[in-house]
């Protein structure tokens, strides 16, 4: 995929611990590889996140989090907020959305 707001996801690697950096740093070299075509798709990849719509919250180490937004016909990501769960609002409706 295309990924957009990758510098949000280095801004947290950056100024954060190991686990939380190394997860930052991964899940970017990770989103760049995959080409969803749905939701089915990415769920399959990150069964633990969060899904609302076109957002996927995915949880990262010491309650920290990345929202991404994806536009799967265009095979687009965008990194929305990548940092601590508490700081970013509420995006998502916190449920799991159960998958077809």
């Amino acid at each position: 995929m295309r990924l957009m707001g990758i510098g949000k996801l280095h801004a947290l690697a950056t100024s954060a611990n190991g686990a939380v950096a190394s997860a930052a740093t991964s899940l970017g070299a990770e989103l760049v590889t995959f080409e969803w075509n749905c939701a089915d798709e990415a769920a399959a990849d990150y069964p633990n996140a969060r899904f609302a719509g076109h957002l996927i919250e995915i949880g990262l180490p010491e309650d920290n989090c990345a929202v991404v937004a994806v536009n799967y016909r265009a095979g687009v990501a965008l990194i929305e907020f990548a940092g601590s769960c508490a700081d970013r609002g509420n995006p998502l409706n916190h449920k799991k959305r159960k998958l077809a």
